[in-house]
């Protein structure tokens, strides 16, 4: 049962309604209950509160599994490719083409352990990840995923985000979307799916927050 007091706490430290919150702890308990192997998984955490309420439900139902938070925690990075040019406006253009910080939605680890602390969120099964996914994603062993969640922003951070954590997501595991936003976004994750090998799955918009989508792996 979605412990709704819990997700209301923990969304002090994010944007976005409840209802994204109570979708992430619903689905965290399927997959215990399904048995599907994996641990749980954000990338693009900010203050951390998904990874919160994975921790939660597994605190409460699977300790063995572990919360993986991917960030670099120093904030979305400046827009490097033409395909992400619409979010210059927000993010600024990186004229070398290295990776630099835009400063938006900047949360450091400590931030986010302050973020655990202040939520009575467990922190002893969490594993941070520090990095542009660019930089860590192809150098680190990825484990198996039950529950993976995406929030980037960039269609570039997305694209590698999929093709190196989509596949290690069991199947039947559960995946979830920040970036379901336009028909773009669409036919990006549909392509990436198509290219690494998975078949197109049945999508669902979570109420409220219609830019908000999951879907299990097949």
């Amino acid at each position: 049962m979605i412990d709704k007091e819990f997700c209301d706490k923990a969304s002090s430290a994010s944007l976005g309604g409840y209802e994204v919150k109570y979708n992430t702890w619903d689905l965290c308990e399927k997959a215990i209950d399904e048995e599907i192997p994996g641990d749980f998984a954000e990338a693009g955490v900010y203050k951390g509160t998904h990874p919160m309420i994975m921790a939660k439900v597994a605190s409460l139902k699977d300790p063995s599994r572990r919360i993986h938070l991917y960030d670099s925690f120093d904030g979305v990075p400046k827009v490097r490719e033409e395909r992400d040019d619409v979010e210059i406006s927000a993010y600024g253009k990186s004229e070398d083409g290295d990776l630099i910080s835009s400063g938006v939605a900047y949360a450091s680890v400590e931030h986010t352990i302050q973020a655990f602390n202040a939520n009575n969120a467990p922190l002893d099964m969490c594993v941070f990840h520090k990095g542009w996914f660019q930089d860590v994603l192809p150098n680190e062993q990825i484990p198996i995923l039950s529950v993976l969640r995406l929030d980037t922003d960039l269609l570039e951070s997305n694209e590698i985000c999929m093709k190196y954590l989509y596949p290690r997501l069991s199947p039947g595991g559960y995946f979830i979307t920040d970036d379901f936003s336009n028909e773009i976004w669409e036919n990006e994750y549909y392509r990436i799916i198509k290219e690494l090998g998975f078949k197109k799955p049945e999508v669902f918009k979570v109420k409220g927050q219609e830019t908000t989508a999951w879907w299990k792996k097949i």
